[in-house]
């Protein structure tokens, strides 16, 4: 049981008595008023101090002071040699403080603000890259024995990332093929050009929105929980102990997770786009009755399989990033809970930046390729 620090006056009013832990934790419940004391000359008694850090000794010092102002005479007595080099310390320390010093907190200009964000931007980008880098080589190792590794590492991830997926790409696939073609038949109606919904939902469905919003709806559900699980890992110590034990945590770790969504991803579109031109097949039979037999019909006559193709090609860039954005934001976590939450949030968020960036860049590229 610790003594907290306290004070006593003695009988004659002399002396001021100081005893217990005069410590950060032990001055907490010390009152700041200082006894009132009638004499004009008073002894502070330190010899009952059963610990004395840097923070009890800067409170007697400001005990001894506010006495002074009241134009006392202080004397204080009674300090073990240990105690006394610590008092003398942090004496000679206040009193190499300028007069009428004060502590503020800076208030730093939007300038300031601009270059530390920007600094950390940077130091994160090159973070990243060394970390893509690292990915690469260690691609660039495997083996016949390793790659088994991965692999019986992956299937795990390939259930998680891919089969538990299967529902929620499937009902948002369905909703945005009957969205798409109620928007563009509102439009072809006006014009008696009913047919062409076919070819306008086909082509977009096929090149941009199942690859980039299937790859969107596993950024949110895969990258964030690599990035959860890994951060876990290091608050745990997991990692340092796989470094212990001389286990690369790239290799056992990142390339299985990578390996996985590559091969999941494009099977995941490829379930986006059958319940997306399902969608669409429904509303153009209900607005613009045209038949299931003479969509599908114009579809397969008027939509080419090109399409398919460069939709497909973006899904392993695509399930790159998710992989490595995740994997990356899990092994930046402090360790710290907080932090976990926080390189979640992060995960979600640059995936999902970087796979419309990639997207962006696909579609210029298929453009000025004449694609």
């Amino acid at each position: 049981m610790t003594a907290n620090a306290h004070m006593e006056l003695s009988r004659d009013g002399q002396t001021l008595h100081c005893r217990g832990e005069w410590t950060l934790s032990g001055i907490k419940k010390l009152s700041r008023q200082v006894p009132h004391i009638s004499q004009n000359q008073i002894t502070l008694e330190t010899s009952g101090i059963i610990y004395l850090d840097t923070a009890g000794a800067y409170k007697l010092l400001q005990i001894r002071n506010s006495l002074q102002k009241q134009k006392k005479g202080v004397n204080v007595a009674g300090f073990s040699a240990q105690h006394q080099m610590i008092y003398s310390l942090v004496e000679t320390k206040l009193q190499q403080l300028p007069a009428n010093s004060q502590l503020k907190p800076q208030a730093c200009s939007w300038l300031t603000l601009l270059g530390h964000w920007s600094v950390q931007k940077i130091k994160n980008t090159y973070f990243f890259l060394a970390f893509l880098g690292e990915v690469v080589i260690e691609f660039g190792r495997l083996n016949y024995h390793t790659l088994k590794n991965v692999w019986r590492g992956g299937l795990k991830i390939i259930q998680t990332a891919g089969c538990q997926a299967l529902p929620i790409v499937a009902m948002m696939s369905f909703l945005i093929g009957i969205v798409l073609a109620y928007q563009v038949g509102l439009l072809l109606k006006d014009y008696g050009a009913n047919v062409y919904v076919v070819e306008a939902t086909g082509i977009a469905i096929l090149r941009e929105f199942s690859p980039l919003m299937t790859a969107i709806i596993i950024a949110g559900r895969t990258s964030t929980a690599f990035a959860a699980l890994i951060g876990s890992m290091k608050v745990n110590s997991e990692l340092d102990a796989l470094a212990t034990m001389g286990i690369a945590a790239v290799e056992r770790i990142v390339l299985p997770r990578v390996c996985a969504l590559v091969v999941t991803l494009p099977l995941l579109v490829v379930w986006s786009i059958f319940f997306s031109l399902a969608g669409s097949m429904i509303m153009a039979k209900s607005q613009l009755n045209i038949g299931y037999t003479a969509f599908l019909e114009r579809f397969t006559n008027e939509v080419h399989l090109t399409h398919y193709v460069f939709g497909l090609i973006k899904t392993p860039v695509f399930a790159f990033i998710i992989a490595t954005v995740g994997c990356f934001q899990g092994f930046q976590t402090d360790v710290n809970s907080d932090s976990v939450g926080l390189r979640t949030t992060a995960a979600a968020v640059q995936a999902i930046f970087l796979i419309i960036v990639a997207d962006a860049f696909f579609s210029i590229l298929f453009s000025w390729r004449g694609l």
